[in-house]
């Protein structure tokens, strides 16, 4: 039986492994933030993946005054 420590994924899996605690992150983010939008639609905190795109494309796009 080959013993856990030594086990090397392949190629594939080892690319869903460096990329499964961003995954988990990016998940728990949409969970909280949903939440807490939910009980104060108001609170800036933990806006949503709406509100970053709103102020990413007013940055990015509109001139300043």
């Amino acid at each position: 039986m080959k013993r856990a420590i030594n086990y090397v994924p392949d190629r594939p899996a080892g690319f869903f492994l460096a990329l499964l605690p961003f995954i988990l992150v990016f998940g728990i983010y949409l969970v909280g933030s949903d939440a807490r939008l939910t009980a104060n639609p108001a609170v800036k905190m933990m806006p949503s993946l709406s509100h970053f795109g709103v102020a990413m494309l007013r940055m990015s796009f509109e001139e300043n005054r």
